[in-house]
């Protein structure tokens, strides 16, 4: 069954994340009226059901806040998981978001003669598929809203348990087993430290070349970014990393040419990962 909707938004935000509900927040501070089409069952799912259980934020809680409601004073610098998730309910709610959850785009049509946009969104669950109209459109489904998962010969016969880091709570039941962590990104290096410090026999494949720093390091380079051109912030970041971390290479880990703020790839936070490397804690 199909319907139209009787609501008439001037912007359409497809997606409940951190990027979305900013936009509302925005839009409404400025009379303009928004609906956002969520196909999760709550706002910044992400945060809610796709990461492990250790995470904290990378960025501090200043570069992580949303427009016009900077967090608490009592909160840590760097905000665990579940603070960020609560904090974007709060959000949502502060500023009346207005959204519609469960409800999956699966098209979005530019009508030039009536300039505006025609986009069908169907109820996940029921199939029950609406159309709505608004002047503009934005998509807020965010950088990790699908996994990747590799085709690996020989898989489907393996008789282990594979699991994507999507998936991945924590090390659980996994003291003794042996694990391999297939990609060293954020998630894949903080996943193996949290399989080695639960007693995980583990190892970690490092195939591409990546930057890693510390938290302070990062922030330290974002917060120059204000006032230092690119390569200058580069330099001081990578010589920083080279007092704290000495030479990586000796460990299986290399990095770019290009320095980590030039580059568009998203470097490494370390919480303690290089340390187990370099000890044989964790194989690379």
């Amino acid at each position: 069954m199909e319907k139209e909707g009787a609501l008439r938004p001037e912007v359409i935000i497809v997606g409940a994340g951190p990027s979305g509900l900013a936009v509302s927040a925005c839009l409404s501070l400025r009379g303009v009226p928004s609906l956002i089409l969520e196909r999760d069952d709550c706002v910044g799912s992400t945060w809610r059901k796709r990461t492990y259980d250790r995470l904290i934020l990378r960025f501090t809680k200043r570069a992580t806040a949303l427009p016009h409601a900077p967090h608490a004073a009592a909160a840590p610098a760097y905000l665990p998981r579940d603070d960020f998730a609560d904090y974007l309910d709060g959000y949502a709610a502060r500023f009346s978001v207005c959204s519609r959850l469960r409800r999956e785009v699966r098209v979005a049509r530019f009508d030039a003669e009536h300039r505006r946009w025609d986009v069908e969104a169907v109820a996940v669950g029921t199939g029950e598929a609406e159309r709505l109209a608004a002047r503009f459109l934005v998509v807020g489904t965010g950088t990790y809203d699908e996994k990747f998962v590799p085709e690996v010969p020989g898989i489907e016969t393996f008789p282990g348990r594979v699991v994507h880091a999507s998936e991945y709570r924590s090390a659980e039941g996994m003291k003794g087993k042996s694990v391999l962590v297939v990609g060293c990104g954020n998630s894949g290096m903080e996943i193996a430290l949290d399989l080695a410090e639960g007693g995980a026999i583990t190892s970690i494949v490092v195939r591409s070349e990546f930057h890693i720093l510390t938290k302070w390091i990062l922030n330290l380079g974002v917060m120059l970014g204000f006032y230092l051109p690119i390569w200058m912030i580069d330099k001081l970041v990578l010589l920083l990393c080279y007092l704290v971390f000495g030479d990586t290479s000796k460990h299986g880990i290399k990095r770019p040419a290009i320095g980590p703020f030039a580059t568009s790839a998203i470097p490494v936070t370390d919480v303690g990962t290089y340390k187990k490397i370099k000890s044989g804690e964790i194989q690379t």
